[in-house]
Order: structure tokens, then C-alpha cells, then sequence
């Protein structure tokens, strides 16, 4: 870090031991102020490094829950909300750790909020929020319902479509050219 000129100055000062009549207090170069300066310079260089934070050392290790963006968390939030709080649905709050949930219910709804969303809707027509935040709440369910025991897994197994999905490569396809 650079010594600004008044702290030349002092140390300076203090090296010629003149006091009040130090040519620091005149127009005159002081004689002092390279001596001055490589003093300022070595203390700097022995103070020792700032001390890491004791907390961030532990929490650089935690789980990054401050990775996750807050405009997702609210909005994931709010239909959540909507979906507990609405005396017309009349869901209630965390009703699928209680209640069971099939898969065939809750992947049609990401389906169909992910086809509305590429189709160009940004926002569910009911709820008014983002259909990816829709998405968002429907995948927290299904994985809260996984936790809790309460999801009945009737998904239709296919092991080829996991093989061509993990094989698929575009690269080595053949390129095909119009006529």
C-alpha cells in the first residue's frame, strides 16, 4: 500500500528529530524522506495478513443456499401460497406429506406450464405468476413428497428411452442436405 505524503512527512519529522524546525515545516527537501519512506514501506510489509473470518471458513463448507436466485424463491413462494392459501382450492399448506401424490399428476403440470412457457406465455392466466415458477413448485412438491414417503411412483419405466436420451450426440449425426 502506498504512504501518502503527509505520512512521509511525519515519519520524516520523526527520523530528523528537529521537531517544529524540521525542514518538513518549510519549502525545503528534507534529507529524511527516502529513509522515511523505506521505513513506512518495511512496517508495511512485516504487518501481518488480515485474519481470514473465523464464520466464513466454516461456512464456505455449507451448503450454498445463498446461490439459489430470491426472485425464484419468491416466486416458487407465491404459488405455493396461492396453491395453500386459496379458500377455493383448499389444498392446504404441505397437504402432500400427509396426503399421497402420484407422479402422473404433477409431471402433466410441469408439462403443461413448460409448454405454455416455450410457446411464448410467460405467465399463468389464473395465478398470474410465471409458469417457471409454477414448475419450480410442482418439482419442490414432488421432491418433498419423495422425502416424506407420500409419493406413489407410477412412472412408466423405459430403459431405451434413458439409453437413446444418454446416447444421443447431434455431432455424430450425419448431416442431411436439402435437395
Amino acid at each position: 500500500m502506498p504512504s501518502n505524503a503527509n505520512t512521509v512527512h511525519l515519519v520524516a519529522a520523526a527520523l530528523c528529530g528537529l521537531g517544529d524546525s524540521c525542514c518538513v515545516n518549510t519549502l525545503k527537501p528534507c534529507p529524511y524522506e527516502d529513509d522515511a519512506r523505506a521505513a513506512i514501506e518495511a512496517l508495511q510489509d512485516a504487518a501481518p495478513a488480515p485474519r481470514e473470518n473465523p464464520k466464513r471458513t466454516v461456512g464456505i463448507r455449507k451448503l450454498p443456499l445463498e446461490l439459489i436466485p430470491r426472485i425464484a424463491l419468491v416466486q416458487e413462494a407465491a404459488v405455493l401460497g396461492l396453491g395453500a392459501d386459496c379458500p377455493a382450492k383448499a389444498y392446504g399448506r404441505h397437504n402432500w406429506r400427509t396426503d399421497p401424490i402420484d407422479a402422473e399428476t404433477y409431471v402433466g403440470a410441469i408439462e403443461r406450464h413448460l409448454t405454455l412457457w416455450t410457446a411464448g406465455e410467460d405467465a399463468d392466466d389464473q395465478s398470474g405468476v410465471s409458469h417457471l415458477a409454477h414448475i419450480r413448485a410442482t418439482c419442490a412438491i414432488l421432491l418433498d413428497a419423495i422425502d416424506a414417503g407420500t409419493f406413489l411412483d407410477g412412472r412408466i419405466r423405459s430403459p431405451e428411452t434413458i439409453r437413446i436420451l444418454k446416447a444421443y450426440d447431434a455431432s455424430s449425426m450425419p448431416v442431411v442436405k436439402a435437395a
